[in-house]
């Protein structure tokens, strides 16, 4: 597991030599595989815990791991609880926590967004309702001045009529202002 402690090996992922001075994991899987620290996808924090042996748990290098999951001698080893405090599952925790962190603000700012909506939608409706009452009022004096100005036009025919009753046309009577006068203050 540390540099130094065997001869040159090949890694078992990218094939090139694992030599005595780079850092590499053994599999602990049926492989027993030999990879490069930086093959095994590993953050330093988890590589140190398996190289010192501070997790419980055996790397296991990708193919076996599959192997392990698919293996129906195997799921009695699937089913048992992982700890905790296994590096690779503290490092999905934080990642799992890091999305729903996310997820979290999304939800919240989309909320913020649809109450905003729903006000402008409500200030809206509530404005149309305030249009249609003055459209319907407006209407309403629409037809009230129409009916005044069909009275109206009846009053002035009738005024127009009484006038025209009340206009007396004198004929034959030529030239006598005094007559003229006198004609005029009779009427």
């Amino acid at each position: 597991m540390t540099k130094g402690k065997f001869k040159t090996r090949e890694c078992g992922k990218c094939s090139n030599n694992i030599t005595k001075t780079q850092y590499s994991l053994k599999c602990a899987g049926t492989c027993g595989g030999w990879y490069h620290r930086t093959c095994t996808g590993l953050s330093d924090e988890q590589f140190l815990a398996y190289e010192k042996r501070k997790t419980d748990q055996k790397w296991l290098c990708g193919r076996c791991g599959r192997n392990r999951h698919s293996s129906s001698s195997d799921q009695s080893d699937a089913s048992d609880p992982v700890p905790m405090d296994n590096p690779s599952n503290k490092d999905i925790m934080k990642t799992i926590q890091q999305k729903f962190s996310e997820i979290e603000k999304a939800l919240n700012f989309n909320g913020e967004v649809m109450e905003g909506l729903q006000r402008t939608i409500q200030a809206i409706s509530d404005e149309n309702r305030e249009l249609r009452k003055t459209q319907e009022h407006l209407k309403n004096r629409v037809a009230e001045l129409e009916k005044e100005v069909v009275t109206l036009k009846e009053k002035v025919s009738k005024d127009e009529d009484e006038a025209r009753k009340k206009r007396v046309i004198i004929t034959g009577i030529k030239g006598n202002p005094k007559i003229d006068e006198n004609a005029k203050k009779s009427f």
